[in-house]
């Protein structure tokens, strides 16, 4: 047990609030569940056979786990001070906070802020790569199952995977936009409005 909770520190971004995070966690995940119903339900789409969609989607995983690794090296070892944006302070703009086991939050910085984001998304991306694969490999012991069975687990697959997928390609765009964007802007200038009073 000691060695799974270890493992599960790499997934501590799910416990962070930030306001950006959760409009893009609510709005891909209710994308996610959109289209999990469509591939569901609809039986002339290819989900886990030859060019289907799970073949597809690990394609993209192989590349971007290896994008994720490099851009969890990149932040731990990044210095914004010249551009003034320093990396050890807490966000200006819309603070991060991240509840701990005891039920506290603590504010917390860029740094660990992206640094749990791009581990979450390393994690994440390796487990559903994997998931895929466990899938395909056993498709033909899938489909000797009754058909009324089979039409279930297909049902729920599409909506447990199009969930996680869905979430993972949000966070990607939050990470894109810190990494190509605000890590290069002074932390003086906002190009969001000011934090919503919630």
């Amino acid at each position: 047990m000691a060695i799974l909770s270890i493992l599960l520190k790499v997934c501590a971004y799910v416990k962070v609030k930030q306001h950006a995070k959760k409009k893009i966690d609510r709005s891909f995940l209710l994308i996610g569940l959109v289209f999990g119903f469509l591939f569901g339900f609809s039986k002339c789409v290819n989900i886990i056979g030859s060019n289907g969609l799970v073949s597809g989607v690990n394609g993209l995983f192989q590349i971007l786990v290896g994008f994720y690794i490099a851009a969890l090296a990149a932040v731990t070892t990044f210095d914004g001070s010249s551009r003034g944006y320093d990396m050890d302070k807490p966000l200006l703009f819309y603070p991060a906070t991240l509840l701990g086991d005891d039920g506290s939050e603590e504010n917390i910085n860029r740094r660990y802020l992206l640094s749990l984001l791009f581990g979450y998304l390393a994690c994440a991306s390796l487990f559903v790569y994997f998931l895929g694969l466990f899938c395909q490999i056993f498709s033909p012991v899938i489909h000797e199952f009754p058909i009324a069975y089979v039409g279930i687990m297909r049902f729920l697959f599409c909506i447990v995977y199009c969930l996680i997928v869905f979430h993972i390609f949000g966070s990607t765009l939050l990470g894109l936009y810190f990494l190509g964007y605000r890590m290069n802007v002074n932390n003086k200038y906002s190009d969001v409005p000011a934090s919503p009073k919630e």
